[in-house]
């Protein structure tokens, strides 16, 4: 595979789609450079800057206010992904959106979304048994789940989705790789 493939592949994986102008600064530096300049990018992300999250204001009325407040958080999101110069921080932090299934629907806050997207973007990068141990405690995550039925326990399901998540994983995971788990 060229350079130029290389670099326009990982590019399209790391953000929300680059430029042709994009892909020829990276095809210049090369995959190695781009990566590095990715993860380690070398100012402040202007574009994030220009985007601080909304100041929500008190909810008055119950049911128009939160959902005001939730469409909010939304558009700030998403116009904060659309501006951010470091895209991969964004990307990822979109990704572990998806990976821990909260519902604005179901959390019906739109603060404890605000601050869950937060969580997510300080802990996005880094390891993920940090994220684990911060997202358990994540006031968002912990409604959605008190309001999200359980399985009846069988042979072969423990039940609760909340117990197949980070404790199922890390006892899988010492099991077949011989280690205990941890951070």
């Amino acid at each position: 595979m060229a350079d130029r493939e290389k670099v326009a592949h990982l590019l399209r994986r790391a953000t929300f789609g680059p430029t042709a102008e994009e892909v020829d600064a990276a095809e210049s530096k090369g995959p190695a450079a781009t990566l590095d300049a990715l993860f380690n990018p070398p100012a402040p992300d202007a574009g994030a800057d220009r985007t601080p999250p909304p100041k929500l204001g008190p909810v008055v009325n119950e049911k128009s206010d939160r959902a005001e407040q939730i469409r909010q958080v939304g558009a700030w999101w998403l116009d904060r992904m659309a501006q951010a110069e470091h895209q991969v921080h964004e990307k990822l932090t979109f990704f572990w959106h998806g990976h821990w299934a909260t519902s604005a629907d179901k959390v019906k806050s739109g603060p404890l979304m605000l601050n869950q997207q937060q969580t997510l973007f300080r802990t996005a990068l880094g390891p993920f048994a940090t994220q684990v141990h911060t997202m358990l405690r994540d006031p968002a995550l912990i409604v959605w789940r008190k309001k999200t039925p359980t399985r009846p326990r069988t042979r072969t399901s423990p039940g609760s989705s909340w117990s197949c998540s980070p404790w199922a994983w890390a006892t899988t995971r010492s099991r077949t790789s011989g280690r205990a788990p941890g951070p």
